[in-house]
C-alpha cells in the first residue's frame, strides 16, 4: 500500500514555522510588557515612600529648602511615571498586536491541519476499500477454484 501524500504538506510547515515565530514574539512582547509593568509599579511605590517622606518633614516642621526639594523630586517622579505608563500603553499594544497576529497564524495552520486530516482519513477509507476489494477478489477465486477442484475429483460413473 503507498503512503499518504498530502499536496500542501510544504505550505503546512510553513504556517507552522510562522505560528511558531509569532508565538515568539507574542512571548517577547509580554515579557516587555511585564518588565514595563514592573518599572513603573516601582516608581509608584517610590512617589508614594517620597510623598510619605514629604509628609514626615512636613509634619515634623523641616526645613522649607528641604521640602521644597522633595517636592521637586517627587514631580520628576510624577514624570518619569507618566512616561513609564506611555511605555506601558504601547507595550500592552504591541502584546495586542502579537497576540492579533498569532490567533491568525494559529487558525491559518489549525485549518491545514484540519484539511490535511481529512484528506488522511479519505484515503485511508479508500485504501481500505481498495484492499477489501482486493482480498474478496482473492476469496472469490480461492472459492472458484476450490469448487472446480471439487467437481474435478468426483469419481466418472
Amino acid at each position: 500500500m503507498r503512503t499518504f501524500n498530502f499536496p500542501l504538506e510544504r505550505v503546512l510547515e510553513m504556517r507552522r514555522e510562522l505560528e511558531k515565530e509569532k508565538a515568539r514574539v507574542l512571548s517577547e512582547a509580554r515579557a516587555a510588557e511585564r518588565g514595563a509593568v514592573e518599572v513603573r509599579d516601582a516608581l509608584v511605590l517610590q512617589r508614594d515612600n517620597g510623598r510619605e517622606s514629604l509628609s514626615d518633614v512636613h509634619r515634623d516642621g523641616g526645613a522649607v529648602g528641604h521640602l521644597q526639594n522633595l517636592e521637586y523630586v517627587l514631580g520628576c517622579v510624577d514624570h518619569q511615571i507618566r512616561q513609564a505608563d506611555e511605555v506601558c500603553k504601547t507595550a500592552e499594544q504591541g502584546v495586542t498586536e502579537s497576540l492579533t497576529e498569532f490567533r491568525a497564524a494559529f487558525v491559518d495552520r489549525k485549518s491545514l491541519d484540519q484539511l490535511r486530516d481529512r484528506r488522511k482519513s479519505a484515503w485511508k477509507t479508500q485504501a481500505d476499500r481498495t484492499e477489501q476489494k482486493a482480498m474478496d477478489e482473492v476469496a472469490t477465486t480461492r472459492h472458484v477454484r476450490a469448487g472446480s477442484n471439487s467437481t474435478s475429483q468426483e469419481p466418472n460413473g
